[in-house]
């Protein structure tokens, strides 16, 4: 990331109006049987903060980060109990075994996956529902780097128990398609 990163992203959440608010990631509804509302969990790359919102509405402690401070600023007023940090996940250090859960959507930084084992709390919970290479044949200008190869997300949580695990074409929220990989994943105790 960098400060182009941030004004990008602070152009897109300043310019555009949500008139429908946002909806929670579907797998959250999949995953909140396996999730501890007295632990803390993590939201990274957070955006608007509707997913950190929905665990804080069901008990939770929830950690936010975002590189954008407009998204901060939006989701800090619809969740005032939501502990927010702006920051570039490139310099942010987070702190060991201090998560009992951790959510990424659409965010894809390989070396931020790995470090989950570091970050998370024996037993905690893993979500993870990023884009696939499949994409491209929508969208070519989508750098591959951002994308998961097929097959390629359970190969990341090499040693986690994997609840949960699907890859494929589904319904886009702005319509159209899209092609993801989706997992639910605990660290063993």
């Amino acid at each position: 990331m960098s400060k182009d990163d941030s004004r990008r992203w602070n152009a897109r959440y300043r310019d555009q109006f949500y008139d429908v608010e946002p909806l929670p990631r579907p797998i959250l509804e999949s995953a909140l049987p396996y999730l501890k509302p007295d632990g803390l969990a993590l939201d990274l790359a957070m955006g608007l903060g509707v997913n950190a919102r929905w665990l804080v509405e069901r008990g939770f402690r929830v950690l936010g980060v975002d590189v954008s401070s407009e998204a901060i600023i939006y989701a800090k007023k619809r969740c005032p109990q939501l502990m927010a940090v702006l920051a570039d996940l490139d310099d942010l250090f987070l702190p060991s075994r201090s998560f009992s859960t951790i959510l990424n959507f659409y965010f894809l930084k390989r070396d931020l996956i790995l470090d989950f084992t570091r970050m998370i709390q024996p037993g905690g919970i893993a979500i993870v529902e990023t884009l696939t290479i499949d994409m491209l044949t929508l969208n070519p200008e989508v750098p591959a780097e951002f994308l998961l190869q097929k097959g390629e997300l359970p190969g990341l949580f090499k040693n986690w128990k994997i609840l949960l695990y699907q890859e494929g074409w589904r319904p886009a929220n702005h319509g159209g398609q899209k092609s993801v990989a989706s997992l639910i994943a605990q660290f063993p105790n």
